[in-house]
């Protein structure tokens, strides 16, 4: 029983929770386009560099140290997530940044 509720926790802290942050990223990174326009999600998307850092190193102390969870598979499953939707944001902030300066263009 201890070993499934600590694969649920890995899953939960390393999938779900990075999963959620990033959707939160992208309706962030939408916002600020349309309120602000490129040049602040251009800032934004630096300033994010920071606070992602830090909501790597927070998500993995709790994981191992608050949660005692295996660090080999919590840091892969926390990485591994980060990583691929990091590369999903990159991708869609690339897509809304041509839409914006077709706009632009169109005027």
């Amino acid at each position: 029983m201890q070993n499934n509720l600590k694969v649920s926790y890995s899953i939960f802290l390393g999938m779900l929770i990075p999963s959620i942050v990033s959707y939160l990223n992208i309706l962030a990174i939408d916002y600020i386009m349309k309120a602000f326009g490129p040049e602040k999600v251009n800032g934004f998307n630096m300033i994010q560099f920071i606070t992602k850092s830090i909501f790597m190193i927070s998500m993995s102390y709790i994981g191992i140290k608050v949660f005692d969870l295996e660090p080999l598979i919590y840091i892969f499953l926390l990485c591994l997530t980060w990583f691929i939707f990091h590369i999903i944001e990159a991708f869609y902030t690339q897509k809304v940044f041509n839409t914006q300066i077709n706009k632009n263009f169109k005027k």
